[in-house]
């Protein structure tokens, strides 16, 4: 039913409702009941109308799949699913419009299509970016913990780091184990200079998806700037773990490693950064500085 009201008149389109589904049959009783008169009508006219039928067929049959048969739990609405549907529904609101409405026919069109440009016009601009696509999205979806993840993440993308944490923190109140929503709260944290908060959660996740070295990597950023060497290094060996082949979390780790005190760690992984571009300029000048901080003893 939200389908067809939606072809009819397309206000409050929703990028994603989610996984919600409904709790009780008493939640959706008189929706069912005009689905299962379509239903009816349907089948009649496939006997009595096979043309008509047909068209109801073409919407029923379509949309079936999708909205009744496959479980598909990772979004159990989506607005998409009704484009080739919507066909049907269009073909017999103009076919009756043309019937019905006489010598007005052509002024009810040109009312509708200029009411349906309005409405398209409107709709472009919540796509204008990421963060107002998702921000209509939370505004006019059933809770879920994805759209609220999604806007924290475009904040954070768009270097808002501040704001995306109130939009985290509900995503995470609606599903704690959204690993998306936790890895983007580190970012932010990071982002926003709170590195010891963002390691803790950084250390907490599993191992994942790529894209885990460069999370690694910008916590050891953070720690440098920080002055906290150690941690940087622990940081950037991790990285370097994920990612062999990350120059610069190898070059980073020999300096993190030459400002702790630990020149001949950091003479290592100098080495193994100079593998990777043997030519590096200043790579060889760190080198070099830290095969003197060896000799001196520190």
């Amino acid at each position: 039913m939200r389908y067809l009201g939606l072809t009819l008149w397309p206000h409050r389109l929703v990028l994603d409702y989610g996984t919600g589904v409904a709790g009780a049959l008493a939640e959706v009783w008189w929706q069912g009941v005009v689905v299962l008169m379509l239903l009816a009508a349907t089948v009649w006219a496939l006997v009595r109308r096979p043309m008509l039928g047909f068209v109801g067929a073409w919407f029923f049959l379509i949309l079936a799949p999708s909205s009744s048969f496959v479980p598909l739990v990772a979004q159990t609405m989506a607005e998409h699913r009704m484009y080739l549907p919507l066909a049907a529904v269009l073909t017999v609101a103009t076919l009756a419009l043309f019937r019905f409405s006489g010598a007005l026919r052509w002024l009810v069109l040109v009312a509708v299509v200029a009411a349906s440009a309005v409405v398209t016009a409107v709709r472009n601009r919540d796509y204008r970016d990421a963060i107002a696509i998702w921000s209509y999205t939370v505004a006019h979806a059933p809770p879920h913990s994805r759209a609220f993840t999604n806007l924290g993440s475009a904040y954070v993308a768009a270097g808002r780091p501040a704001e995306a944490l109130m939009p985290l923190d509900r995503a995470l109140a609606l599903n704690p184990a959204d690993y998306s929503a936790q890895r983007n709260r580190a970012l932010a944290l990071l982002a926003l200079g709170r590195a010891d908060e963002a390691a803790v959660i950084f250390t907490a996740l599993p191992a994942r998806e790529p894209g885990e070295a460069a999370e690694y990597f910008e916590l050891g950023n953070a720690y440098a700037r920080e002055g906290k060497f150690p941690e940087a290094a622990t940081a950037y060996t991790r990285t370097a773990t994920l990612d062999p082949a990350h120059f610069a979390a190898r070059a980073n780790l020999g300096n993190a490693l030459l400002a702790a005190g630990r020149a001949a760690e950091a003479i290592a992984a100098y080495e193994a950064a100079l593998r990777l571009r043997p030519s590096d300029a200043r790579l060889l000048e760190n080198l070099a500085l830290a095969r003197d901080a060896a000799r001196r003893g520190r």
